[in-house]
């Protein structure tokens, strides 16, 4: 009897039921590319059939609907289950939805049914779960040899794949793979998606400026995830929206997140509603205020920098000679960083007694002082970053705006920019010195990751 894997005792206890569906093709394929497709029309699939490489892919689409979705939405997910690719593929037959093969070349589309009424999701997920039926399915099948590689891509029906999309072939310490993005279309030029996308880039960026190994871009429609850590981590999170944030977040502790900024996917700008936050509806809510450049969008630079201080302490803590020499090292950042503006006691902000216990582990868990940083680096991860960062925020380090940094941070707003990034036009920019004050809606979509 074959050894199990922790690959294999993932599809037998986690897997979603459709990662067993009976392989409906002829052939095995180089890559797998998975999408979410909820309210989409078949665009995107006709733009990826029609790509002049010769790369051989599946496409595993997984066209989907909550139980309380609009039923005008629904009717138009269910449309995809109509879709005809054309005279260049023939159908396989399958009970799993709908299968192509191309009738010359290696490629292929899954077209997976989560919008009938038997398989539609209830209230509380969304496209987490479809992503995770598309990522368990594509993962079933790189285990049974059908898929040559082992990164499985991820992306959203609004991508274009760059011609360069599959040339990466990660080593074994590798978990995941982000890639470049950029707006395309009338919306991209506005003021309210360059906002948007200026602080997707800024806040990876400003992480790693302070030290931590947290600082990857998480867009589900730009990364590629290793199927064997994708088993160590359980799967995809099945949440309505931010799962890419999630399913990152566990993958950075099993392996490194690979950063390749020249793959550039490609976006189009649309507002949206398919999730309760996220780019789509964020620059929706963003262009509905007065001002969007003037909006508080963006954590403050103390608030990173303080964060820097605090990743070095926690470094040093752990290496300390003794356990009370640990604890000093806390207790001196807290008196020598004199946080000016915070309201709250910054032992009450840090979680003071949660760092110590943190440290008391890291510190025996390993002798060796490398495990030891890693221990409570893994510990301190990129949840735990991001509430310290809003709990920052919210005792009186209060976000900025892009106006803000524009005339008193340009060096930042430069280190968060793509070559060719747009900026807001001079004269785009309010006149009111003063910052807006943000609406509910827009600073909800810059909390809802850390909610959990």
């Amino acid at each position: 009897m074959p050894a199990r894997t922790p690959t294999t005792r993932y599809l037998e206890r986690h897997a979603e039921p459709q990662a067993r569906y009976e392989w409906p093709f002829d052939t095995a394929f180089d890559h797998v590319v998975v999408v979410p497709a909820f309210d989409e029309t078949r665009d995107f699939i006709d733009a990826a059939l029609a790509r002049p490489d010769a790369a051989s892919w599946l496409l595993i689409v997984v066209a989907n609907a909550r139980s309380d979705a609009a039923p005008s939405a629904i009717a138009r997910t269910e449309q995809l289950l109509n879709l005809n690719p054309g005279s260049g593929f023939h159908a396989k037959p399958t009970s799993s939805g709908k299968a192509w093969q191309a009738t010359a070349g290696r490629r292929g589309v899954w077209l997976v049914d989560a919008v009938s009424p038997a398989g539609r999701f209830d209230a509380r997920q969304g496209v987490g779960l479809a992503r995770k039926i598309g990522l368990d399915l594509a993962l079933a099948q790189i285990v049974a040899g059908r898929i040559d590689n082992a990164l499985m891509w991820c992306t959203d029906a609004d991508a274009t794949w760059p011609a360069n999309y599959f040339n990466h072939e990660p080593g074994p310490d590798i978990s995941a793979v982000t890639f470049g993005f950029r707006h395309t279309g009338a919306l991209a030029s506005s003021a309210a998606q360059i906002v948007y996308d200026q602080r997707l880039r800024d806040y990876p960026r400003e992480l790693t400026r302070a030290g931590s190994p947290y600082g990857f871009q998480a867009l589900g429609s730009a990364m590629a995830i290793s199927a064997v850590h994708y088993a160590q981590a359980s799967g995809c999170p099945t949440r309505q929206a931010g799962e890419d944030f999630h399913l990152l977040a566990k993958l950075a502790k099993l392996g490194q997140i690979e950063q390749r900024p020249e793959t550039v996917v490609e976006l189009r700008a649309r507002h949206s509603e398919r999730v309760p936050f996220g780019t789509g509806p964020g620059v929706r809510r963003l262009d509905t205020q007065n001002d969007p450049t003037s909006v508080p969008f963006f954590f403050a630079t103390r608030s990173f920098d303080f964060l820097g201080q605090l990743i070095a302490t926690l470094k040093r803590a752990v290496l300390a000679p003794s356990p009370t020499a640990g604890r000093a090292c806390l207790q001196s950042l807290i008196q020598d960083s004199k946080p000016d503006g915070l309201s709250d006691d910054l032992a009450d902000v840090l979680g003071l007694n949660a760092l110590i216990a943190a440290i008391e582990r890291a510190r025996s868990a390993s002798a060796d002082p490398e495990r030891r940083v890693q221990h409570i680096m893994t510990w301190f991860d990129a949840l735990r970053t991001l509430r310290l960062l809003h709990r920052l925020r919210d005792a009186g380090w209060a976000n900025v705006s892009y106006q803000q940094l524009r005339k008193n941070e340009p060096a930042r707003l430069a280190r968060g920019a793509d070559a060719g990034q747009e900026e807001v036009p001079a004269e785009a920019l309010g006149s009111s010195s003063s910052t807006a004050e943000p609406s509910e809606a827009v600073e909800s979509d810059s909390t809802s990751a850390a909610s959990d």
